[in-house]
């Protein structure tokens, strides 16, 4: 990079104040040593003396220079934070969504599945809802479920219930009848004369209900023990046998009152034969081009009107960019939520260049980074120390599977009793927030359980568990030792 005018002109500065101060030195040393001025008869020391001179000016106009030389900096660092509920951060799926939209509105039963981290919720909450809801006029109800929790026999029933009463809103609602959760409960199945509220709202408004179980490998997970049996994966005509509310979705389907998206992990697709209860279309979704990871990376960092996001970003920020997007591919494809993870930990960071970069750990450091930095932050608001706060966050990491550990669910006062905050919720929430903000943790909707105490939360990804780990136990990538116990 080439000076500009401003950098020589400080550098000359700089350097006429040393020379200056140096002179002043020189004057003193020859005030209190006289021997200096007879140069003939000291000639060597006279020499020694002005080389280290020499050598100090030097040293000092380099060190100068390093400090005054331009370096991109982030001014901005909210400005990295990709948010997967906006449709604005979802780069490179538009395809995708078109596709997903087609897929679902012509067709009963639809299968999306990828690879963990490859953007399959963001890809329904921020593309396929929002694309469906600009729909004029509108032809589908989103009804969304992605969290699974209560038992076997009524546990979905319920969270179908609180999901369905968020879809239809106070309008619909009023349309239909409905005053009450236990108005809706009762109406959800067909009761002898009785149609469905599936049926009612295709019948009545034109609308066909699109059920979406988001992160459905978490249900077959949660409920192993019914779905897989001697090692292989039941049948739907067994779910449907042995499970009342699967058995009234099927019938449902068979007279197209309603259809439904599942949505699960490429590793657990096998799974899906349990819902398979008609013919069926799967979608993959695949890591997103390079290109398209480059081109939010622009945009988030583009400055708004005359306000920058990062200063002098050839100074550094352009060389580490394209590095960055090099490390990220992998066989010419990068994951989502990697780069998600990876951009929010640039602010650790001094400045924006490979160096620093480099000496950080690359991508698996400002992993790691990322999780320290909300720790401390969170720990900082708790008025906590952060060894408080990893533990807590060990609580939402799954090791069944050392060699991939995952998210899971926990109780937001077993996460306090953890963290030493059990008596003062306050601070609890301030750590949980900050955590939350930071894109760490989030909410699981759980709308059976009333008591704030007994608010659910995960890692916001699967994804996350490793570098939890990772920032608990530095230098040990798998940290197998941690991972599985109940810490």
């Amino acid at each position: 990079m080439r000076s500009s005018l401003h950098d020589i002109l400080q550098t000359s500065a700089a350097a006429l104040a040393i020379l200056t101060a140096l002179g002043a030195v020189a004057a003193w040393l020859t005030e209190q040593f006289p021997w200096l001025n007879t140069p003939l008869e000291n000639s060597l020391y006279l020499s020694l003396f002005l080389v280290g001179i020499a050598f100090l000016l030097l040293m000092g106009l380099v060190l100068l220079r390093r400090a005054l030389a331009r370096k991109s900096r982030l001014l901005r660092p909210d400005a990295l934070r990709i948010d997967p509920d906006d449709p604005e951060h979802l780069c490179g799926r538009d395809g995708d969504v078109r596709r997903l939209y087609r897929a679902v509105s012509d067709l009963p039963l639809v299968f999306l599945e990828g690879e963990s981290g490859s953007g399959k919720s963001a890809l329904v909450r921020s593309g396929l809802i929002k694309k469906i809801q600009r729909d004029a006029p509108p032809t589908l109800l989103p009804i969304y479920i992605d969290t699974y929790t209560g038992d076997w026999e009524e546990g979905l029933a319920e969270q179908m219930l609180f999901a369905l009463w968020r879809a239809l809103g106070d309008s619909l609602r009023k349309r239909l009848g409905i005053e009450t959760r236990a108005d809706l409960r009762a109406r959800l199945s067909p009761d002898g004369d009785r149609e469905s509220i599936f049926y009612r709202i295709g019948n009545e408004f034109g609308l066909i209900p699109l059920l979406i179980f988001d992160q459905f490998d978490d249900y077959q997970v949660t409920h192993r023990d019914h779905f897989l049996r001697q090692g292989r994966w039941i049948s739907a005509d067994e779910l449907a046998a042995e499970n009342r509310q699967w058995r009234d979705i099927r019938a449902e389907l068979a007279r197209r009152a309603l259809h439904c998206l599942f949505v699960t992990r490429r590793d657990l697709f096998a799974g899906l034969d349990a819902a398979r209860f008609r013919e069926s279309q799967t979608r993959s979704l695949d890591r997103v081009a390079p290109a398209h990871i480059t081109g939010l990376l622009g945009r988030l960092t583009a400055p708004r009107e005359e306000d920058p996001v990062i200063e002098h970003p050839e100074a550094g920020w352009e060389a580490l960019k394209e590095r960055l997007i090099q490390d990220l591919s992998h066989q010419g494809r990068i994951l989502p939520i990697q780069a998600r993870t990876v951009f929010q930990g640039l602010i650790n960071l001094p400045y924006l260049a490979t160096g620093p970069y480099e000496r950080k750990g690359g991508i698996e450091g400002l992993e790691a980074a990322n999780i320290e930095d909300a720790v401390v932050a969170s720990a900082s608001a708790a008025g906590i120390d952060g060894e408080r706060v990893l533990q807590a966050l060990l609580k939402l990491v799954d090791g069944a599977d050392p060699n991939a550990p995952k998210s899971r669910m926990a109780l937001q006062e077993t996460l306090l009793e953890t963290a030493g905050l059990a008596g003062h919720p306050e601070r609890g929430e301030r750590m949980l927030g900050i955590l939350e903000e930071k894109g760490i943790i989030r909410p699981r909707i759980d709308e059976t359980r009333d008591e704030t105490k007994n608010q659910r939360w995960s890692l916001y990804h699967d994804y996350l568990a490793r570098a939890v780990l990772s920032a608990h136990c530095p230098g040990q990538p798998n940290n197998k030792s941690l991972i599985g116990q109940d810490v």
